[in-house]
């Protein structure tokens, strides 16, 4: 009985690993992907963000509460209305009245009150309404203003990691090629098997990065979409580009500040 011994083909193991990453690639590019720049995503995050949804009823309220009747100053006028029924079924033989019998009762009722001095507690709540209405359009001024700074660190924070699942991308197919470069070279005796298990772990390690720069853009475009109040599921074509501006060093000046 013959016995045989199963060889390990690392050719197979490096294909897998391939197809399962342009796998992956395939399955996110499978949906329709709508365009968004930096200026949509500001405005559509402006329209819809619950804290500035929020913010605007909170200032929107405090400004109609800002009246001079809210306060006190004007008289308070009541009407209230209160209406009975009643149905009586008359069967007493004793009873001069006989049958159903229906009882209706309206009555109207008007209270105002003025209080003409109460120790300038009207002037008291008058400010203090006019403080909430100032407070609240200030608060909504603030949540517009850092929702938008969110909204463009977002946007540039997927920029950036796209950028570097590229460049990981490329390294993963560095390590590739090295790998094959190795395990040709061992075919041939020209390398030892550490040298082989060295790239191997290196391609593996690579990878293991690949895969996770590509859930850290995930979770990028997913906090863009929970700042713009959608569905955070949604993926989008960026049309923006991420653009460095370096600034310009003067080598005396940098002398002279280094020995100041």
């Amino acid at each position: 009985m013959k016995k045989y011994k199963l060889k390990s083909d690392w050719s197979f193991c490096v294909l897998k690993i391939y197809l399962s990453l342009i796998g992956l690639l395939l399955l996110t590019g499978i949906k329709a992907q709508d365009t968004l720049s930096l200026g949509d995503a500001i405005q559509i995050a402006m329209a819809k963000n619950y804290q500035i949804l929020i913010a605007e009823k909170n200032s929107d309220i405090a400004k109609n509460n800002y009246t001079r009747g809210e306060a006190g100053f004007y008289p308070q006028i009541t009407f209230n209305f209160n209406n009975s029924n009643s149905f009586t079924n008359q069967n007493d033989p004793s009873s001069f009245v006989q049958g159903l019998v229906q009882s209706d009762r309206f009555t109207p009722n008007i209270d105002l009150r003025w209080v003409l001095f109460d120790g300038l507690r009207v002037q008291a709540n008058y400010q203090q309404l006019q403080r909430l209405s100032e407070l609240s359009e200030g608060n909504e001024i603030v949540i517009l203003q850092s929702t938008v700074v969110a909204v463009i660190l977002a946007y540039n924070s997927i920029l950036l990691n796209k950028e570097n699942l590229k460049t990981n991308r490329n390294v993963l197919k560095l390590s590739i090629d090295r790998f094959h470069y190795f395990e040709n070279k061992k075919a041939l005796g020209a390398a030892v098997t550490f040298d082989l298990v060295q790239a191997k772990n290196a391609m593996l390690n690579d990878s293991t990065i690949v895969v996770s720069q590509r859930l850290q853009l995930r979770k990028s475009v997913r906090q863009l979409n929970r700042l713009m109040a959608i569905d955070l599921d949604n993926s989008w074509f960026f049309t923006d580009t991420l653009v460095a501006n370096p600034a310009p060093f003067n080598l005396p000046i940098l002398k002279e500040s280094m020995l100041s």
